[in-house]
């Protein structure tokens, strides 16, 4: 009996012990199901969780509102835009307000019907209010795309029969347009909350402009599903195929055919010239950004719609699209449509092998197509929520142990910061729960999921063991940033089209023209052609004598950009012939005395290099010079003046910036410094806490020190200014450096890092993007890294003017020195009158102001421009305050000149901050050995070049 009481008891125990485990596990995974992060304060899914059940009543209601009833005269214009009268708001700040009587409470969508008014061509930005409040953050920057249409027919070609950009003209039509996140991180359009009773609607322009005729408040019907047709007869008409890249209407201009050279069978195809015959790509990634395409049917019945596509960038993950057909979604489907991944082109329709299929009457039919994330919208804000809150706990951390933390140290943590354990605990948890959907979604794991394998790892080792924080600090906040890469490119949807497909009901999807062995004698044929080509050329080549020949150092988009202007406006308008070129030998080829006419986009330092070697002419021989030279401000052509004569025309100009996280400063209490003495101030508050502040600084290369001029390496040249001292002597046979103001000015500059312990070395978009920085001077275009790549704390920093120098009369001293590229006319260059009119258009505010908005087109916000003209700035896409910012700085940037021997002086600067820095040095000993050495170098090269 015994025997069995102790079998029976040991089989217990071994089933016991093997299904505990497993109800552990379930447990675990209701948990995990349960326990989500809080949503990030004053995002839109905060709001809806303050909301609660409110947002599952959605009455259908549909409230027009007329715009144009509640316009103020006196503030705001009424006009007739294409048969319909409507509000124009112009100026940033315009505001137009509306009133609403709700019957029912509850959630509704909200919709505007605009109309873009023509101006720089980018996005209108606005803010929204109900009742005089936002209710999220995303109501503070809103969206409204504009509409381009590609030139129809077939596209340019230069004379060596390659196929070039085709213009897009901006189109003026209505448009309704609902209410959505601007940074596309969600699914479906904002929801509002609106209580019965009257309410206030409130529209404040931001940026461009824009008319507005209609407002609606309303809850639309649920779409159906897709049912199949049960009658439908087979369609004897031929099938359509439309090239994608002749679409009709677009809401980007970044979105132009682009060519593929490597697969004949996408259509059309040469092996050695460029044909256009796709479009999207990398750059059909981005919320608002749709393609229509128009299309005529010949007899009426039902259809399926393929596509011959390519998504080959987001490994493993679909790409999703709403596909509206003559503007509406047929059905539910429609609203999401995932392109799964492939490194190959694929051929599908709609519904993939039971083709979904759509009645189209005889006559003219449009598809859109717009970016959305679809099922991916709520995992990638969970993981952005995710990112928030680890950034949260890494700032609270180094608020305790510094960025630089003893590793043999236990900071206790654990009890420092009472909810961290909890908070690491719960981040992990959803992170572990993210990554489960995500490979449940995709069908991927490994490299796609590493990023967010590694940081749950980490939060659980770390509450395993919370002494080994400090040790592992920089690993926590390098995952960290990778985490928030993870959800910025997930969050983007590349897709690449080929062709569209109108069949019958009943015709197949037709197959690849080509076989592999026609395909690879097409590559073969192409790679032999590559040996006879000139890529470096762009656009028309001409073989006259009249021709000017034009270099610029930059990218290819660029470069295809520029010569597009100058053949449809320069070569146009003057009768010029100009064969343009990249290329970034420009010294190389000057001492082979096979250089252009004129070069672009050179460097700082370059002109009067150049000049001493007279390799380039004096363009103040020209009579109308002094003109040109009024069209500048009155330092702008110092660094290009030698011994008398001007030798080059400015193109940008780029200076510094403050910028600052305007959530960690107001968790502070703190606000943005105006002078050197705040700046202080706010330095002790945030070395205080742990955090710190970025001053520029660049070590520089010996061929930099020759280039990039003196002004662009460090901040020490601005505090010259700013204490009323310029870099060189007014002779400039030597520097200011031996005196007083110079010696104070170069210990202010040191004492950064030697009393404050600013990072000499640093990476300002890491840092400034985690928080350890939270303010950081920087040159402005900054702002489009910023603006680009840290999507995770937009809206939660600004940009400032930098601090001044409070001068002796109590007026403040905002001088800084600026930097930028210049162009150059050769001294070989044979037709120099036409060199000349090609400097001055290309350097005129308006050609500048159109590169700058045509690039940005072309690249995004990422490439935008810096021009030096203050006419040319207010050109390019800033929003009302960032362009109030920027020309408050602008008009206090004095040049500085650039002398023989001048290189001497930006390396002699930086080895006197080094050895004050590194090794201790006295700063006034030290500055005066180096400023001896300048002083000699400078003679020399004036002795050398027949000056002294």
């Amino acid at each position: 009996m015994l025997k069995k009481l102790t079998s029976f008891a040991l089989a217990i125990t071994i089933v016991a012990t093997v299904m505990l485990p497993v109800v552990f596990v379930s447990a675990s995974d209701n948990e995990e199901k349960s326990e989500k992060l809080p949503a990030k304060q004053g995002t839109y899914y905060a709001y809806l969780e303050q909301l609660g059940e409110d947002i599952t009543n959605c009455p259908e209601e549909n409230i027009e509102i007329d715009a144009t009833l509640f316009a103020e005269p006196s503030k705001l214009g009424i006009e007739c835009i294409l048969e319909k009268n409507a509000v124009v708001l112009e100026n940033t700040g315009d505001k137009l307000t509306v009133k609403a009587n709700v019957k029912q409470s509850g959630f509704y969508n909200i919709s505007l019907t605009y109309a873009a008014i023509i101006a720089n061509g980018s996005d209108i930005e606005y803010t929204f209010e109900i009742d005089g409040k936002t209710c999220f953050d995303g109501m503070k920057k809103l969206i409204l795309p504009r509409v381009f249409q590609i030139a129809e027919g077939d596209f340019p070609q230069d004379n060596r029969g390659n196929e070039l950009r085709p213009d897009q003209t901006e189109v003026q039509m209505w448009k309704e347009y609902v209410i959505e996140d601007a940074e596309g991180i969600l699914e479906k359009p904002y929801g509002f909350y609106l209580s019965k009773g009257e309410h206030e609607l409130s529209f404040t322009l931001q940026r461009e402009k824009m008319a507005i005729a209609e407002v609606r408040i309303f809850n639309d019907a649920a779409l159906p599903s897709y049912t199949a047709p049960t009658d439908a007869g087979k369609v004897s008409a031929k099938p359509i195929v439309i090239e994608a890249e002749h679409a009709k209407y677009t809401t980007s201009s970044m979105l132009y055919p682009l060519s593929v050279m490597n697969n004949p069978n996408t259509t059309p195809s040469n092996p050695s010239l460029v044909r256009l015959n796709t479009i999207g790509g990398e750059n059909w990634v981005y919320p608002s950004q749709a393609l229509t395409w128009e299309f005529e049917i010949e007899e009426s019945g039902y259809y399926s719609i393929g596509m011959r596509y390519l998504q080959d960038i987001n490994n493993g993950m679909d790409s999703h699209r709403r596909i509206k057909i003559d503007g509406e979604y047929p059905f539910n489907e429609m609203a999401d449509q995932a392109f799964s991944y492939s490194r190959k082109w694929k051929r599908v329709s709609l519904g993939g092998s039971d083709a979904y299929y759509f009645y189209f009457e005889k006559g003219t039919h449009t598809i859109e197509m717009s970016v959305t994330t679809g099922d991916m919208a709520k995992l990638i804000s969970e993981v952005d929520d995710a990112v928030y809150k680890l950034s949260e706990m890494y700032r609270k951390i180094i608020m305790i142990t510094g960025t630089a933390p003893d590793i043999y140290r236990d900071y206790y943590l654990d009890e420092m910061i009472p909810d961290l354990m909890d908070n690491m605990r719960l981040v992990s948890t959803v992170l572990k729960r993210c990554e489960k959907q995500f490979i449940e979604k995709t069908g991927v794991a490994g490299g796609e999921t590493a990023t967010i394998t590694q940081i749950y790892y980490q939060l659980d080792d770390f509450v395993e063991s919370p002494h080994s924080i400090p040790s592992r600090l920089s690993t926590f906040e390098t995952n960290i940033s990778s985490l928030a890469t993870w959800v910025m490119d997930n969050r983007e949807q590349p897709l690449e089209i080929d062709k569209l497909y109108i069949n019958g009901y009943g015709t197949e999807l037709p197959k690849d023209e080509y076989n592999f062995f026609e395909s690879a004698w097409f590559l073969v044929k192409s790679f032999l052609m590559s040996f006879v080509t000139d890529y470096s050329s762009v656009g028309n080549v001409y073989d006259t004598d009249e021709v000017i020949t034009v270099w610029m150092s930059s990218g290819r988009d660029q470069a295809e950009v520029v010569k597009s202007m100058i053949d449809s406006d320069f070569s146009k308008n003057k009768g010029i012939a100009v064969n343009f070129a990249i290329s970034s030998a420009l010294v190389q080829a000057v001492m082979a005395g096979k250089g252009p006419d004129v070069a672009i986009n050179i460097s700082r330092g370059q002109p009067v290099n150049l000049a001493l070697r007279e390799a380039v002419l004096p363009i103040s021989k020209f009579k109308d010079y002094k003109d040109v030279a009024a069209t500048y401000t009155e330092t702008d052509l110092i660094p290009y003046h030698f011994n008398g004569d001007c030798y080059a025309l400015p193109e940008t100009k780029t200076f510094y910036m403050m910028f600052y996280r305007t959530d960690i400063f107001n968790e502070l209490g703190i606000t943005p410094p105006k002078t050197w003495d705040e700046f202080y101030y706010i330095a002790e508050v945030l070395q205080r806490n742990n955090m710190n502040m970025g001053i520029p600084y660049s070590s520089m290369s010996a061929s930099e020190a020759v280039s990039s001029g003196v002004g662009s390496h460090s901040i020490f040249p601005t505090l010259l200014l700013q204490n009323g001292v310029r870099l060189y002597a007014d002779d400039l046979r030597s520097t200011n450096l031996s005196g007083e103001v110079g010696y104070k000015t170069f210990k202010m500059w040191t004492e950064f890092y030697t009393l404050y312990g600013f990072d000499v070395e640093k990476n300002d978009f890491n840092r400034f993007r985690s928080g350890e920085m939270p303010l950081t001077i920087s040159k402005y275009t900054f702002y489009n890294q910023l603006y680009v790549a840290a999507p995770e704390i937009r809206g939660l920093w600004a940009m400032a003017p930098i601090p001044a120098t409070v001068n002796e009369d109590g007026t403040l001293n905002r001088s800084q020195v600026g930097a930028g590229t210049a162009c150059v006319m050769l001294r070989g260059a044979k037709n120099q009158d036409s060199a000349w009119e090609f400097m001055k258009w290309w350097t005129d505010a308006d050609t500048q102001g159109t590169y700058g908005r045509q690039i940005e087109s072309v690249l995004g916000p990422a490439s935008r421009y810096a021009p030096c003209k203050a006419e040319a700035v207010k050109q390019i896409p800033w929003s009302g305050v960032e362009l109030e910012m920027l020309l408050s700085q602008f008009e206090n940037v004095y040049e500085l000149e650039e002398i023989p021997g001048g290189y001497y002086s930006s390396r002699n600067i930086d080895n006197a901050f080094k050895e004050v820095v590194y090794n201790n040095e006295n700063p006034r000993e030290i500055l005066n050995y180096w400023n001896d050495k300048t002083n000699d170098e400078i003679i020399r090269k004036r002795k050398e070049f027949g000056l002294e």
